[in-house]
């Protein structure tokens, strides 16, 4: 009869009810199997410092960057700069635009004439066509309006019932001289120069007209 107190050995040759971790010749975590065996020390990799750079290199990498910042600071600038520059050259160029010829104005009538801005920007578009109001007063004589009231700059029209300019914001109202007639207007209506060349109706193009004229 088998002894109770001895356990019978398994197939792997332990004996059974037994922990192998309690086997003191058993390899242990950090241990490879067999005899002999022993801990294998974690792997370290020490990091190398990044070499520095060359004094003749960082300053091409200087350069290089200094050169880009002063690339984009021109591209926002110089858009701006030429807007000043253009708007000056507008308001002092002096073009004189045909309107129509004498036959196409009638003594005592107002009429809405379009040209073309002698100094558009590029990117004006059909804002590039301007407008005026141009009133034959007698044969050689003719007065020219800008189409803009002189409160807050709304557009004006031409009432020919009632021989006046009027204004659809304000109620602002000008007679058929460009004087105000009634409302908040500060002043008449801005004037153009204009003159008859060879029997064609000529405005003077100016960026801002001028009030005094």
């Amino acid at each position: 009869m088998p002894d109770a107190r001895c356990p019978e050995p398994d197939a792997s040759g332990q004996n059974r009810g037994e922990d192998p971790l309690d086997d003191p010749a058993a390899p242990g975590p950090g241990q490879r199997g067999g005899e002999g065996s022993s801990e294998v020390p974690a792997e370290t990799h020490d990091l190398e410092p990044l070499p520095e750079l060359p004094g003749e290199r960082r300053r091409v990498l200087a350069l290089l960057a200094g050169g880009i910042g002063a690339v984009a600071t021109g591209s926002l600038i110089v858009p701006w700069l030429r807007i000043f520059f253009d708007r000056a050259e507008r308001m002092d160029s002096e073009v004189w635009a045909p309107v129509g010829g004498l036959e196409e104005f009638a003594i005592g009538k107002t009429t809405k004439v379009t040209y073309r801005d002698p100094t558009p920007l590029p990117w004006a578009g059909f804002v590039a066509h301007n407008a005026a109001w141009v009133r034959r007063d007698s044969d050689q004589e003719f007065s020219a309006f800008a189409t803009y009231c002189t409160h807050v700059g709304c557009p004006i029209r031409w009432e020919e019932s009632a021989s006046l300019f009027l204004c659809p914001c304000h109620g602002g109202a000008f007679y058929a001289d460009g004087t105000v007639a009634a409302g908040p207007p500060p002043r008449p209506l801005d004037r153009f120069p204009i003159r008859v060349r060879n029997g064609t109706v000529e405005l003077r193009t100016v960026g801002v007209p001028d009030p005094d004229e």
